[in-house]
């Protein structure tokens, strides 16, 4: 494999400077106060909300360089959130940091190489050779995240299989294999681009208004500023929602943010449970939806305690998920501890606000969300 590229130039004057000789977060073995966790979390929450402008902005989600810089931050939240000492956690924000910088200056071919960072191995050849194959294809325009998603998940699977052992690189095998086959299918079912349709007559298919008005400029391999199609006609002359921003294609009903725990407790309410049940319903009939489940407690007691504790909670609003037909690699955990309150007020009704899971969705039609507090269990008779 070629050697990792870390190509990293300032940010705006606004934000910190990070560049290739500094350290995106604090040194693994410094990662153990409120402070520190604090702001490496909000390094990578940073990173994430540059990456949502760019959405914002009209680069398509499921473009390749987009959906390759989410599943850097996926991955890099997720083993920073296990408390991965490794370099990973810092090797998986450079690259999708050095992604999101080329996309926000514009760059045009961007590479679509892929890296195994230092703390990775080869492993699935096949699968490698796949994803390249699927880049050099003529309809590779549809199945562009799915491919991107496929390399950063075997790089994951070199992780954990160099770090550990096969066994804990099975999940990330498993979530590579699925993509494979979700990008073939895609690739198949492609529609043909408007300048591929056959001639009638000798004359070519007329192209709706709609489209002679404003040609379409579908994503293509290497390029990352695909404009939106304008109008419900052009979006439907050419179904291959991969190639357009997703926002126009459909819009969705707001869900709840967030449910609540009663104090000290992981278990699941009745009443956040028939939160979940929406959730999992809306990313059911919208798969492309993908979810980081941030754990949260209240600002009293032990840092590491607290950490576990709003894993817990996390880890069973994923697997309540699960069970109804969610796909575990759609869905990323990140604990928070409590040092990230809502409110710094000490009431009963602030510690149970604080208590809590909030739901991000990183992949997608964007999905619009509201306040849900109808679950709150605040403590009775309790000194606060």
């Amino acid at each position: 494999m070629k050697k990792i590229i870390l190509a990293l130039a300032a940010l705006a004057s606004s934000a910190p400077v990070w560049g290739a000789d500094r350290d995106l977060l604090t040194p693994e073995p410094h990662r153990i106060t409120d402070q520190a966790i604090a702001a490496d979390i909000k390094v990578i929450q940073t990173l994430q909300g540059r990456l949502a402008e760019l959405n914002k902005k009209g680069t398509p989600i499921a473009s390749y360089h987009f959906a390759k810089a989410q599943a850097w931050l996926d991955f890099a939240m997720d083993a920073y959130t296990i408390n991965d000492r490794s370099r990973a956690v810092e090797e998986a924000l450079r690259q999708a940091l050095d992604l999101i910088e080329q996309m926000e200056a514009g760059k045009k071919g961007i590479s679509m190489y892929t890296a195994i960072i230092p703390t990775s191995s080869l492993v699935r050849v096949d699968l490698w050779k796949k994803a390249e194959a699927l880049k050099k294809h003529a309809n590779f325009r549809c199945a562009e995240d799915k491919v991107a998603q496929l390399e950063v998940q075997l790089v994951w699977a070199g992780h954990e299989n160099k770090e550990f052992d096969w066994r804990h690189s099975k999940p990330y095998l498993q979530a590579a294999e699925r993509l494979a086959r979700e990008a073939d299918t895609q690739i198949a079912s492609c529609p043909p681009l408007p300048q591929d349709l056959p001639a009638v007559a000798d004359k070519t298919v007329p192209v709706p208004p709609a489209m002679a008005a404003a040609p379409v400029a579908l994503s293509q391999p290497g390029l990352t500023d695909a404009a939106p199609m304008p109008t419900e006609a052009a979006v439907m002359s050419v179904k291959c929602d991969q190639s357009v921003p997703v926002a126009i294609v459909k819009a969705l009903a707001p869900l709840p943010d967030r449910i609540h725990f009663a104090f000290d407790r992981a278990e699941i309410g009745s009443v956040s449970f028939s939160v979940i049940t929406r959730i999992a319903a809306a990313m059911n009939s919208e798969p492309t939806l993908r979810l980081v489940l941030y754990g949260h407690a209240d600002q009293r007691g032990d840092l590491n305690y607290n950490m576990n504790l709003s894993r817990q909670r996390a880890e069973n609003v994923r697997a309540r998920l699960v069970s109804a037909g969610i796909a575990a690699d759609r869905i990323v955990i990140a604990p928070i501890g409590k040092i990230q309150p809502l409110t710094t007020e000490r009431s009963a009704e602030a510690y149970a606000r604080n208590r809590r899971v909030e739901f991000f969705f990183t992949m997608g039609p964007p999905q619009p969300v509201i306040p849900q507090l109808g679950d709150l269990q605040p403590e009775k008779g309790k000194r606060q």
